[in-house]
């Protein structure tokens, strides 16, 4: 499970999802709220499906480093999810 606060622009997800893919991190689940009308972020929420510790890490510090992650991202593990 991660959970990060990202600019409200096209793109973004993209951006998130090749980072993933490229780190062989498939995704379950995604859920971005909208945006509130004087707010340019948005929360953004993926479920990954299982995955080695190391992959996430580096899948994470690369996330992080994008000019539209704006905060730190927070991740949790989770079991029996299915």
């Amino acid at each position: 499970y991660l959970r990060m606060r990202v600019s409200d622009r096209p793109g973004v997800l993209a951006h998130v999802t090749r980072i993933l893919g490229s780190h062989q991190i498939s995704i379950e689940a995604i859920s971005q709220r909208e945006a509130a009308d004087s707010e340019k972020t948005v929360p953004l929420v993926i479920m990954t499906h299982e995955v080695a510790e190391s992959a996430m890490n580096a899948a994470c510090s690369e996330m992080q480093n994008l000019d539209e992650v704006l905060d730190d991202i927070v991740r949790y593990r989770v079991a029996g999810w299915s």
